[in-house]
Formats: C-alpha cells, sequence, structure tokens
C-alpha cells in the first residue's frame, strides 16, 4: 500500500464531529467512524468497511459499503484474480480476521469449492 501512487492518504474532516462520533457510537473504533465521516464528505462513490455495525452506519448516512471480500470478488469477477480460492487460504495464513463462513459463500457463489474441501 506504501507504494501505490493511486492512493491519497487524507485525514478526517472534521475531528471534533468525530469526537461526538465516537461518544455516541462507543462500540465503533476511531478508523471506522472517521471513515465514514470522510466518505461523506467527499462524497466517495464507496466506503470500504469491513466492521458489521460500521457498514450498518455507513448505510445510514446513505453511503454505499462494501468490504474487502467484496472488493476481492469484484477483482475475481473482472479477471484480476487467477484464484480466489488461494488468495483466500493466503489471506488467513497470514491471520486476517475474516470468518471461513464468510469466505466459503464468496467461494460456493462463483461455483468454487469451500475452504474444507478441494
Amino acid at each position: 500500500m506504501q507504494t501505490a501512487h493511486w492512493l491519497r492518504v487524507q485525514l478526517c474532516p472534521h475531528p471534533p464531529l468525530l469526537d461526538q462520533w465516537c461518544t455516541g457510537h462507543p462500540s465503533l473504533g476511531r478508523g471506522e467512524l472517521a471513515t465514514i465521516l470522510l466518505a461523506h464528505s467527499i462524497a466517495a462513490d464507496w466506503t470500504i468497511i469491513d466492521e458489521r455495525a460500521a457498514r450498518r452506519l455507513a448505510a445510514t448516512q446513505g453511503l454505499k459499503v462494501i468490504g474487502c471480500i467484496g472488493i476481492l470478488e469484484a477483482a475475481f469477477r473482472r479477471g484480476l484474480v487467477s484464484d480466489l480460492r488461494d488468495l483466500y487460504l493466503g489471506l488467513l495464513a497470514q491471520g486476517i480476521r475474516v470468518h471461513p463462513e464468510i469466505l466459503n459463500r464468496s467461494l460456493v457463489s462463483f461455483g468454487l469449492s469451500p475452504l474444507d474441501q478441494r
């Protein structure tokens, strides 16, 4: 990510509002809340959030939400990822926290075998 020239790092545009949101949404992390505020302020096409409660909040703010698995699925559909199953196994091996059932549903939706089968 550090070498991706197409990424721009932006700070949360409203720190006082972020502080209010942190108080009002104690179950969500500061980064998730900042993501929602930033996405709303720049009228983002998509907001990338994986945590379920943060996704629900973003949706209530009128944002279109996608998670990392959704992005990988889109890349697979476009032929940018050749082996989705192997990619998911690699994520799990690296300690990425995602429930295997989510990955299995994704794989099955593409007609691929679940992680516990070959």
